[in-house]
């Protein structure tokens, strides 16, 4: 059973979105800052990217956003709601 998903393609600028939308909670900007101190400003940076980038973060994969590093390379894999199968067939 595959949930739908609007399909996603990452922007080519799409770090330094990340990094402007840090700004708003943190002062330093780095891939090993760790989201798990700060559970608030977590989850107001996860709706914002979600928001600015229109491609949330599922609620399987929250726990596995630890650092924002890991923000960075979800928001990099391309998203598309079609099984391999489904492509195969088109």
């Amino acid at each position: 059973f595959l949930k739908y998903r609007y399909n996603y393609q990452p922007p080519d600028d799409l770090e330094n979105q990340v990094k402007e939308a840090i700004n708003k909670f943190l002062v330093d900007v780095n891939d090993a800052i760790d989201l798990t101190k700060n559970r608030r400003s977590k989850f107001e940076l996860l709706d914002l990217l979600g928001e600015r980038l229109c491609h949330v973060v599922p609620n399987s994969e929250l726990h596995q956003m630890k650092t924002v590093g890991d923000l960075i390379d979800f928001y990099e894999r391309p998203f598309r709601n079609l099984t391999e199968y489904a492509q195969m067939a088109r």
